[in-house]
């Protein structure tokens, strides 16, 4: 587990130099949700790497799929009676397709630990619902505003 260790580390620092780099660029202390954000977006590197190598693997089946012959009837035909295109990506898919879900798997388990550093790192858990966000009230002018432009798209109908 020393690399989990390692990780956890190395995300700390990675995290913690994005907001020192927000707080000298805007000259602004980062607000929790800038933190939450930074911290969701390591979280989100593995997730969709993961998502990206099964993208591929579809595509793959897909192309495959694309190939297929049928007979007069609509029904496919026998592996041995497709034509050469079909052969080709069905080769492709069943040597390229294992390894790639090999590693999404791996950066499944790497979005595993990244889910823990987050609960650490943030004191919330990444899968939970985000908080709504509450509705703030518009000002007499923002008010005035809106009916301006309500009343401009009337006017425009």
């Amino acid at each position: 587990m020393a690399k989990v260790e390692n990780i956890n580390v190395t995300l700390d620092k990675l995290a913690n130099y994005t907001v020192t780099t927000h707080n000298d660029v805007t000259g602004q202390i980062a607000n929790d949700y800038f933190i939450t954000d930074v911290a969701r977006t390591l979280v989100n590197v593995p997730i969709y790497a993961a998502k990206n190598k099964r993208s591929y693997i579809d595509k793959l089946h897909a192309e495959m799929m694309a190939c297929v012959a049928y007979d007069s009837d609509g029904v496919v035909l026998n592996d041995q009676d497709q034509g050469k295109e079909y052969q080709q990506a069905k080769e492709k898919y069943e040597r390229l397709a294992p390894r790639i879900e090999l590693e999404a798997i791996a950066f499944d388990h790497v979005a595993d630990q990244y889910r823990a550093w987050f609960k650490d790192y943030t004191g919330q858990d990444y899968d939970a619902p985000k908080a709504p966000n509450t509705t703030r009230k518009l000002s007499k002018q923002e008010q005035a505003a809106m009916k301006a432009i309500e009343a401009r798209r009337v006017a425009a109908a």
